[in-house]
């Protein structure tokens, strides 16, 4: 008989969860493992299409009252795992999940940490359950706020380089107005003040006055996203920015682009750095902990100092400049990404981790009812 494994997202469990929650999806055996979906509130357009879907209301975290909707929908599962996204989606499991059921978390923005009280621990009685951190910056930030380090383990993101080299629809240069020379930079989605998209953007108007036929891509829908707009129209040039929201996939657009801009002013989640890194795309970014933990100075990438858009547009013209080098570093990366997002080892560790879950959860069950 399949274990059932429901997985639980939120409205905030972000771009990376979703795209890791489709590789599983897509990647778990079905006759071993038997998967559906619980969205809270209305997740982010990456949701994957999926059949075995439920949604439930919201839930204000803030207010300390679970969700019954929620509650219902675990409690007609008897038995399985429930593996939670994020952080907020870890709370409101935690309120409502009966005993019984084998918890996963899997936490893959840092800024989690700050809230590990609200959603740790999530068992009442039994065992704790495993975190899933997507990179070693998570694991030391949960672990700096309380998290026991036996529970945490390193899971990195699964990237598809398949699908990285046929990504679907595709958009060509021309769709967007864009030359054969033009230099084509692109920003992760969706923008944040911590993602620092606002310093990439005043980076390339900087560069823009030295090489006039370069053009920035800013991918996403957010708060941020509308005051890179105003941005745009402040600082006279808003013809070097192409705003896109959501009308494309990653890869497509990754696929278009000469380099990544990855420049977050702190840690934040590298979905789109690994997708850069697997596609080949040459990465230019920012010394902090969760970016110089896959892209090194002078080997696999350009890195800066952050919240600088001068010392940034500097690392820009630099890298553009640097002939063969800026290919070296490329394939350099792409080598690496290899190694650290396959596909096959995602699936398989999930898989392991699920099942452990559900033993544990099936032995202290047993040893309960045995006193």
């Amino acid at each position: 008989m399949a274990m059932q494994l429901t997985h639980v997202v939120g409205e905030d469990s972000g771009t990376d969860a979703f795209w890791g929650l489709s590789l599983l999806l897509h990647g778990l055996p079905g006759t071993r493992i038997e998967q559906r979906v619980v969205a809270i509130g209305r997740p982010a357009a990456e949701l994957p299409a999926i059949a075995d879907l439920t949604r439930v209301a919201r839930w204000d975290i803030s207010l300390g009252v679970p969700s019954r909707d929620l509650r219902r929908v675990l409690e007609r599962q008897c038995s399985g795992v429930v593996h939670a996204w994020g952080g907020r989606a870890a709370a409101a499991v935690r309120a409502v999940c009966p005993d019984g059921l084998g918890l996963v978390v899997t936490i893959s923005d840092p800024a989690d940490a700050a809230d590990l009280q609200k959603w740790w621990p999530l068992r009442r009685a039994g065992g704790n359950p495993c975190v899933i951190c997507t990179c070693e910056r998570v694991r030391q930030r949960l672990i700096s706020s309380g998290l026991p380090r036996e529970a945490a383990v390193v899971i990195r993101p699964g990237v598809d380089v398949d699908g990285l080299r046929s990504p679907g629809p595709i958009v060509t240069r021309s769709d967007l107005g864009l030359g054969v020379e033009t230099e084509v930079f692109l920003t992760a989605s969706p923008p944040s003040r911590e993602g620092g998209q606002y310093y990439a953007a005043w980076a390339m108007a900087i560069v823009h006055r030295i090489r006039p036929d370069t053009r920035l891509i800013v991918p996403g829908v957010s708060r941020e996203a509308s005051r890179l707009g105003r941005l745009f129209d402040d600082i006279y040039c808003p013809e070097v920015f192409i705003p896109v929201g959501d009308r494309y996939s990653p890869a497509a657009l990754l696929a278009l682009s000469d380099a990544m801009l990855f420049t977050p002013l702190g840690d934040v989640p590298t979905g789109w750095l690994a997708m850069a890194m697997a596609a080949g795309v040459p990465v230019i970014g920012t010394v902090v902990p969760s970016v110089t933990e896959l892209i090194t100075e002078g080997v696999t990438g350009f890195l800066c100092e952050p919240g600088l858009p001068h010392r940034l547009a500097i690392a820009i013209r630099e890298a553009m400049e640097s002939g063969d080098e800026l290919g070296r570093r490329a394939a350099a990366a792409r080598k690496l990404a290899g190694r650290l997002f396959d596909v096959g080892r995602y699936v398989r560790d999930h898989e392991q981790l699920f099942m452990q879950a559900r033993d544990m959860t099936c032995l202290a069950e047993s040893q309960r009812f045995s006193v």
